[in-house]
C-alpha cells in the first residue's frame, strides 16, 4: 500500500510535539495486536517442538510443527494485514483532513460511552477500532445489539459507510441502560450529516 510508506514520510516532517499528539491518537485508534499475540505465542511452540525433536532424536514430533507452523503463519499475516489497513486509513485522513486539523479533532471530541467513541467535528474516532470516520461517510447507523440463547452479550454502534463497508465501534451498555447517551449520539451524528438513515433497514 502506497499509503503505509506514506505514513513514515509525514512523520519524519513533523515536530516532536506533534509526534507526540500524533502518537496519542494512534494509541487510541490503532487496534489491538492480538494476531502478533497469538503468531509468537504459536512460533515459540515451533521453535520449542524442533530443539525437543532434535535433542530427542524423535523425527515424530516435527509432524505436529507443520499444522502449527501454519497457524503461526496465520495470526501473524492477518495482523500485518489490518495494520497496514489501518496505516493506510490513517495517512488518508492525514493527508485529507490535515495533521494539526485532525489532531485538533480528535483531542477536543466529545467522549461517549465510557471514551469507547471520540466525536469530533469531523470524525468518528472508534477506541482501538482502527477506524477514522468522516461523517459524510456514513449512510446508515444503528445499534447492533449481539445475543445467545440467554443473555445479551454486546452492544455496538453500527455504521453502513458510503463505500459498502460496516463498521462495528463503541461499548454502549447493555440492556437498554445506553439507550439515553445512544440518542444524543445519534443526533450529534445526523446534526453533521443529515442524510444518514437511522435503524437497520427502511
Amino acid at each position: 500500500m502506497k499509503n503505509v510508506s506514506e505514513l513514515k514520510n509525514i512523520k519524519k516532517s513533523l515536530d516532536s510535539d506533534t509526534k507526540k499528539r500524533l502518537k496519542k491518537l494512534e494509541k487510541y485508534t490503532c487496534p489491538h495486536h492480538e494476531s502478533f499475540v497469538g503468531g509468537f505465542a504459536f512460533g515459540f511452540l515451533v521453535v520449542l517442538t524442533l530443539i525437543i525433536s532434535i535433542n530427542s532424536k524423535k523425527t515424530d514430533l516435527l509432524l505436529p510443527v507443520i499444522p502449527i507452523a501454519a497457524i503461526s503463519g496465520f495470526f501473524f499475516y492477518s495482523a500485518i494485514k489490518e495494520t497496514r489497513r489501518y496505516r493506510s486509513i490513517l495517512t488518508e485522513r492525514l493527508n485529507s483532513n490535515g495533521v494539526n486539523t485532525l489532531l485538533d479533532d480528535f483531542e477536543k471530541g466529545g467522549k461517549a460511552f465510557k471514551e469507547s467513541i471520540i466525536l469530533g467535528q469531523q470524525n468518528i474516532y472508534g477506541k482501538r477500532s482502527g477506524e477514522i470516520i468522516p461523517y459524510g461517510s456514513i449512510s446508515r447507523m444503528y445499534q447492533y445489539i449481539e445475543r445467545d440463547a440467554l443473555f445479551e452479550n454486546d452492544r455496538k454502534l453500527c455504521l453502513e459507510l458510503k463505500n459498502g463497508k460496516t463498521v462495528k465501534i463503541g461499548m454502549i451498555p447493555l440492556k437498554g441502560r445506553g439507550n439515553e447517551e445512544l440518542r444524543q449520539v445519534f443526533d450529534y451524528i445526523c446534526s453533521k450529516n443529515g442524510n444518514i438513515r437511522l435503524g437497520y433497514a427502511g
